[in-house]
């Protein structure tokens, strides 16, 4: 089977287009993203939307659901949560042989306050309903802001004014649309992968090019931050790499391993190559040590001077003792 890669991943697309310069603090944060296991086909959908503390105090309830489907539509796995705070929903398929695979994802918010008379200054009259302090309704369909619709992996909401007051608890925030393509070449050839107490080469399992290391008691520390580094060869042609992305597998919830930060130095002189250092930490302490989530997943993004580009995943693969 020819691999299948996640081309949109942790580097968030900061959309601040529909913002302005009367944007307030608050923020609603909506996100969808898939991953892909090749050894047991099975993919697997992670989806939340998250009022921030501030805004948590106007919009208490969130939501969120979603659904996989494969390249024509056929849906594979779907589901919805609602809750006080973060509304977060994970999902699992097998993978039907027809992918890119996708994951499209609603997000909702849900008004907290029901008001009398209160001064709606985006309508400049007084009016009944329920309090939309940060105006998202900016960003529904028919609002004057633009529709938010099928956003790859990553959305800010940021509060904006006018308070406004409407007529219905429930705001629909957008859309978000990830999916998992086939990567027509492995342009990128994985070389090492170092931690403090281990080293490793990378080498193929089926399709995938993974390294295995073993990590030692200080670093399966759950509360100490560690270094990963992994070093690359890139397509002979290759004039830049956009972006170098790392991840644990799976959602936050599931996987041993968290990354909070990724650099990445990059040599265009032949042959082209580069080196990603990667902080990371033991989040989970290691309870659930079987694959896929002792993995960290490792996406190169490469460019050419024709400035087509192409991408690449490798797996790092980290054992507590």
């Amino acid at each position: 089977m020819k691999k299948s890669v996640p081309i949109i991943l942790l580097a968030a697309v900061t959309l601040f287009l529909f913002l302005t310069p009367a944007a307030q603090a608050q923020n609603t944060f909506v996100y969808a993203t898939l991953d892909y296991d090749e050894a047991t086909n099975t993919i697997y959908g992670f989806a939340y939307t998250e009022p921030d503390y501030a805004a948590s105090i106007y919009y208490q309830t969130a939501y969120v659901g979603a659904s996989i489907s494969d390249v024509n539509d056929t849906w594979l796995a779907g589901g919805s949560q609602q809750n006080y705070g973060r509304a977060e929903l994970n999902l699992q398929a097998s993978g039907n042989g027809n992918p890119p695979y996708k994951i499209r994802s609603g997000h909702y918010v849900f008004l907290s306050y029901y008001v009398s008379n209160y001064w709606d200054s985006y309508a400049y009259a007084y009016r009944t309903g329920y309090l939309d302090y940060n105006y998202y309704n900016y960003f529904t369909s028919g609002a004057p802001g633009f529709p938010v619709a099928d956003v790859p992996f990553f959305f800010p909401f940021v509060g904006r004014s006018p308070q406004a007051v409407t007529p219905s608890p429930d705001i629909m925030l957008g859309t978000l649309l990830s999916e998992i393509l086939e990567s027509l070449l492995d342009q990128v050839t994985f070389t090492q992968a170092t931690i403090a107490s281990d080293h490793s080469s990378f080498s193929g399992v089926g399709t995938t090019q993974v390294a295995n290391l073993i990590a030692s008691s200080a670093i399966c520390n759950p509360n100490a931050n560690n270094t990963l580094t992994v070093t690359y060869n890139l397509e002979t042609s290759t004039t830049d790499v956009p972006s170098v992305i790392a991840k644990g597998f799976g959602s936050t919830s599931v996987s041993n391993w968290y990354v909070s930060n990724v650099t990445h130095q990059d040599v265009f002189s032949a042959p082209p190559h580069g080196t990603a250092t990667i902080t990371f930490n033991n989040k989970n302490g290691g309870i659930t040590g079987n694959p896929p989530y002792n993995t960290i997943q490792v996406t190169v993004k490469g460019k050419f001077g024709s400035g087509a580009t192409y991408t690449t995943q490798g797996r790092v693969r980290i054992d507590c003792p």
